[in-house]
């Protein structure tokens, strides 16, 4: 899947609400650009190197933004409630855009935990994202009980 299928599926809403869902589709594409969009369980989304880091949708009455696993609005505090669905959604107007502000504060945030995620228990890690700039990667695992780099 690619960024054709994502714009496919944003001509199927109307003009305004297809406005305010490509509004979310820029800043993520822009905060994320080593990102790839693809469709993930019915939804555009975008993954650094398969790593879901948030996906979005519009639905009949509103839109919603799905950051992905863990605890994305942790030390929001009020500045995300008004947009709270529920513990892992939120949702907002069906023709306004999302607040490109908090949502680069929300990619920060995931950001932050996929790299909070590694390493794995099999040693597996993975490098850092730097400030939306792009993708430093570096994976690593062990060897005969020594971490060694993979390329």
């Amino acid at each position: 899947m690619s960024s054709a299928n994502v714009t496919k599926y944003l001509k199927g809403f109307d003009a305004d609400q297809r406005s305010a869902l490509q509004s979310v589709r820029s800043v993520v594409v822009t905060a994320l650009p080593t990102g790839e969009e693809v469709i993930a369980w019915g939804m555009p989304s975008i993954r650094i190197s398969g790593v879901l880091v948030l996906s979005y949708a519009g639905f009949k009455n509103h839109n919603t933004i799905f950051p992905g696993v863990g605890a994305p609005f942790e030390g929001f505090g009020l500045e995300v409630e008004k947009y709270r669905a529920s513990k892992g959604a939120l949702k907002f107007d069906r023709v306004k855009p999302f607040p490109a502000g908090l949502l680069k504060k929300i990619i920060g945030q995931r950001i932050t935990e996929i790299n909070e995620s590694f390493p794995k228990k099999n040693g597996r890690s993975r490098g850092t994202w730097n400030s939306f700039g792009g993708l430093q990667e570096r994976r690593a695992g062990r060897r005969m009980g020594y971490l060694h780099a993979e390329r």
